[in-house]
Parts: structure tokens; C-alpha cells; sequence
């Protein structure tokens, strides 16, 4: 919440466009999303700083930007609508700021629920896919020691894969990630 540390990433953001040549980038809003206090910052306070962040971040893209072509601009965000709210996630907002894809995330794991459709009803002109990775979930995390490969996780199949891409297209998404 604090506009120093937002100045200081749009810094590295534009530094980073500046240096190498992209084709795009992704804002990885998973990454221990504690970006506000909510008991600082209103719904409407967080959606507005995000929303201008992201702005922001359209605007160095398209300034660096090599002449007559586009920078991507896609953001990780949980797959899941409850939390987009303390972490003043507005999708359609940010689609309407700039944002060319969502990339919907369970964090380390695939996983087969989420709000997939009702996110996609959300922005109908962006590419949404959903984050797939190596791990499923299967037990609790509570006291639980020695990393990914105890007996809470356990590695995707295949099956999980496919059913995964299935669950998304079902869904209405473009892809998986």
C-alpha cells in the first residue's frame, strides 16, 4: 500500500523493458499476495491502487515498446473470486487498463475447481488460461514439514493434466499455462 514501493517496481519494470527485448510480461500477483491492510484501505481504496498500478505498468509497455508492435501484459492472480477482494484484484478494471491475459492460479498446485467461468464471464476480451503445475494437494498443510514431496503432495499425473485442460475449455477459457 505504501507509493514507494510501487515506484520502486515500476522502476525494475521499466528497466527490465528498457534492457531486453519482450514479447510481453506477467505481474505475478501470487507471489504472497499481502499487498493491503484491510483495515486501512477500503475495497474501492485497493481496486483504485491497483488499477492505476497496472496502468502504469500498460504505459511503460507501450513506451518501450518497439515501433508498431504490442507488449503483453498478463497478470497471475488466484483462481479463486473470494480473494481477489483484499488484494484489490478488479479484473475488468484491469482489463479495461491494459490487461491483455489473466492467468488464473491455485499457487504451487492443479487443481480442478476454482471460479474459472464466473472469471471469464468477468472479462470477455482477454485471454484467460489457468496455471497448471506439478503438484496436486492432497492432505493438510498443518504441521507439515520436508517440502513437496511428503505425503501432502504428490506429483500431477497426466490424467490430472488433461482433465485439467477439459475442466478449462468446459469452462471457457483459451488455454492453460
Amino acid at each position: 500500500n505504501l507509493p514507494q514501493v510501487r515506484d520502486y517496481k515500476l522502476r525494475l519494470i521499466e528497466e527490465i523493458c528498457r534492457q531486453y527485448p519482450l514479447a510481453g510480461l506477467e505481474l505475478d500477483f501470487m507471489r504472497f499476495p499481502k499487498f493491503f491492510d484491510a483495515k486501512e484501505a477500503t475495497r474501492e481504496q485497493r481496486v483504485a491502487i491497483m488499477r492505476e498500478f497496472i496502468g502504469k505498468v500498460r504505459g511503460i509497455l507501450d513506451g518501450t515498446a518497439p515501433a508498431g508492435q504490442r507488449l503483453w501484459l498478463c497478470v497471475r492472480v488466484p483462481a479463486f473470486l473470494a480473494a481477489h477482494d483484499e488484494m484489490g484484484v478488479d479484473l475488468a478494471a484491469w482489463v479495461h487498463a491494459g490487461v491483455d491475459m489473466v492467468n488464473l492460479s491455485y499457487f504451487y498446485f492443479t487443481a480442478q475447481d476454482g471460479d474459472l467461468a464466473a472469471i471469464r464471464r468477468q472479462v470477455p476480451d482477454a485471454a484467460v488460461y489457468v496455471e497448471m503445475c506439478h503438484t496436486t494437494r492432497v492432505g493438510p498443510l498443518v504441521g507439515v514439514r520436508g517440502g513437496y514431496d511428503n505425503f501432502s503432495y504428490r506429483r500431477a499425473t497426466p490424467a490430472q493434466f488433461y482433465t485439467r485442460a477439459h475442466v478449462a475449455y468446459a469452462r471457457g477459457l483459451d488455454g492453460v499455462s
